[in-house]
């Protein structure tokens, strides 16, 4: 049977927490894992780059001149490309780069991820990481006793944590519902309060979530 420590914020080991089979035991698919980035990678995307068409161009609706008989070029619209204040040609427009996948897809991704931080010994869970001031120096403390150099931070509603961590290079405080496969496999521990973890698992093993 699978199990992590629990620890207090002074190193010690409190007791065992067991991780259900469906994490443990769960199938390492690079497919799986490298869709679940893929589509993050892909909905972070955005097209800044923009030009006006002939058919976005305002004005236009009048032809300019008469067909024939002025001794001028024919022209249907002040708004053809060729015209200085006219619609670009195959000028840039915006483009919808997102993507999604299936709940079951996700939550399998997700699990698999889990599962390869669990067997390295990159997931650390606290008591608790409740700090009396979101003070950075206080932050580094806990996570120096460790060894820790780089890691995703979980604890929902724990605004000193947040604000005293987010200034830490290499590491990211997020929500239980922001963590994503890409963010786990970016930084390279996990720091959970029990209360996260626990929210995490029944997260991996229900509805949803992203990637």
């Amino acid at each position: 049977m699978t199990s992590l420590n629990l620890y207090n914020q002074d190193k010690k080991e409190v007791k065992k927490l067991t991780v259900p089979e469906s994490i443990s035991k769960v199938e390492r698919s690079q497919f799986l894992i490298y869709q679940a980035v893929t589509t993050q990678l892909a909905n972070k995307r955005s097209s800044h780059a923009f030009y006006k068409n002939r058919t976005l161009v305002s004005g236009g609706g009048v032809k300019p001149w008469r067909q024939k008989g002025t001794g001028r070029a024919r022209h249907g619209s002040i708004r053809s490309p060729i015209w200085v204040g006219g619609g670009a040609t195959f000028g840039a427009q915006h483009k919808n780069y997102g993507r999604d996948l299936n709940k079951k897809t996700k939550q399998k991704a997700l699990r698999a991820v889990l599962s390869h931080l669990v067997s390295e010994k990159k997931i650390f869970v606290f008591e608790n990481l409740n700090l009396d001031k979101p003070k950075t120096k206080e932050a580094l403390k806990i996570l120096k006793k460790f060894n820790l150099s780089s890691g995703l931070i979980v604890d929902d509603g724990n605004e000193n944590l947040k604000l005293a961590v987010r200034n830490i290079e290499n590491f990211k405080p997020v929500k239980v519902e922001e963590v994503s496969v890409f963010d786990l496999l970016k930084y390279e521990n996990l720091v959970m309060s029990q209360k996260s973890w626990e929210k995490l698992l029944e997260r991996a093993q229900k509805s949803g979530g992203k990637p």
